[in-house]
C-alpha cells in the first residue's frame, strides 16, 4: 500500500512537471513563427493577408488601447494604382498636394477621436496591399477610452464610406513596423506584409506630440528615434584644442622636463661666462630645468 501511494505521487508529480513545461513552451512560442496554431502576422500588425482564410487562429482581442481603422485613408498612391490597374489615367498630383491631403486628413481624424478618448498615438499605413492600404492604428491612453471611441464610431461614415473599426492587438509598433523600409532598404516594395508608417511632417509633430504633457510624446520620439539614420564617423582625428577634460578634473600645466630647455643655448651662455662676456638672462623654463625653482628668481642668478 505504501509502495503503490509513493508510485502514484511521483507519477502526479512527473505529470505536472510535463504540464508546467509544455506551458512555458507554449508560452515562450506564442505569436511566433513556430507557434502553428495562432497567425504570427495578425498577433505582430492585427491582420492578415489571408483574412479569414488564414489556416491560423486570429486571436481578436475582447478589449484593446488600440483600434484599427481598416483601409481608412484613401491615399493619392492607392487611388492612382487603383486607376491603372482598371486601365484608366491617374489623376495628376504634386508631392505638396499630397502632403497637404495627407495633413488635413490626419488633423481631422486625430481631433475627433481624441475628443472621443483621448489619442496617444496614431498611425497610418500606406502600404498598398489589400489588408494593410490606408489602415490607421489609434492607440488610447487606455482601454476605457478605446471602447468609447469604438461605440462612437459604430455606423458613421468618412469621405463617403462608412467606418470599420475593430479592436487589435498592436500595443507596442516596433515590432510591427517594417525596420528595412525606415532605412529605406525594404525590397519587397508597397506591398510588404509589415507596417510601412507615413512619417508626419514637422508641422503635424509639434502640434501634437512635441511638449505634450503624457506619454505620448515619449512613445512617438521612440519611434522617430529608430528611423534615424546612424551617425556616421569623424571625416578628421580628433584636434587637440577639441579636447575638453571632465568638469572637476581639470588638468594641470604641463611641467618643463629637461628635454624641454635648448641644450644649445645652455652651452652657448657656459661658454660666455668662461670667457667673461655677459650671458643672456636665462628663461623660466630654463630655471626650473636647472634648479626646479617655482619659476622666482633663483639665488644662483643673483649678482
Amino acid at each position: 500500500g505504501l509502495e503503490g501511494a509513493a508510485g502514484a505521487g511521483a507519477g502526479a508529480g512527473a505529470r505536472r512537471w510535463v504540464c508546467g513545461t509544455m506551458a512555458e513552451h507554449l508560452a515562450s512560442i506564442f505569436g511566433t513563427e513556430k507557434d502553428r496554431v495562432n497567425c504570427p502576422f495578425y498577433f505582430k500588425i492585427g491582420a492578415c493577408r489571408h483574412g479569414d482564410r488564414c489556416s491560423r487562429t486570429h486571436n481578436k482581442p475582447v478589449f484593446s488601447q488600440t483600434l484599427l481603422l481598416q483601409n481608412f485613408y484613401l491615399s493619392p498612391e492607392a487611388v492612382a494604382a487603383a486607376a491603372l490597374a482598371a486601365g484608366a489615367a491617374p489623376p495628376q498630383m504634386t508631392a505638396d498636394d499630397a502632403r497637404r491631403h495627407f495633413d488635413v486628413f490626419y488633423q481631422d481624424v486625430f481631433d475627433e477621436l481624441d475628443r472621443l478618448g483621448g489619442v496617444e498615438e496614431m498611425h497610418i499605413c500606406e502600404n498598398l496591399s489589400d489588408h494593410l492600404s490606408g489602415n490607421a492604428y489609434v492607440k488610447f491612453k487606455d482601454e476605457e477610452g478605446a471602447q468609447a471611441a469604438l461605440k462612437a464610431l459604430e455606423g458613421r461614415y468618412y469621405g463617403g464610406r462608412i467606418v470599420k473599426a475593430e479592436y487589435s492587438p498592436v500595443t507596442d509598433f516596433r515590432e510591427a513596423r517594417c525596420r528595412p523600409y525606415e532605412r529605406k532598404e525594404c525590397d519587397r516594395g508597397d506591398y510588404c506584409n509589415f507596417m510601412h508608417i507615413r512619417r508626419l511632417s514637422d508641422e503635424l509633430y509639434s502640434k501634437y506630440y512635441r511638449g505634450h504633457p503624457t506619454n505620448r510624446r515619449r512613445d512617438y520620439e521612440r519611434e522617430r528615434d529608430r528611423d534615424r539614420p546612424p551617425r556616421t564617423p569623424r571625416e578628421h582625428p580628433r584636434r587637440e584644442r577639441d579636447y575638453r577634460p571632465p568638469r572637476g578634473r581639470e588638468e594641470h600645466p604641463k611641467t618643463p622636463q629637461i628635454a624641454d630647455v635648448p641644450i644649445g643655448k645652455v652651452l652657448a651662455d657656459a661658454a660666455a661666462q668662461a670667457a667673461g662676456a655677459v650671458a643672456t638672462p636665462p628663461t623660466t623654463a630654463e630655471k626650473r630645468a636647472i634648479d626646479g625653482s617655482d619659476g622666482r628668481e633663483s639665488k644662483r642668478f643673483r649678482e
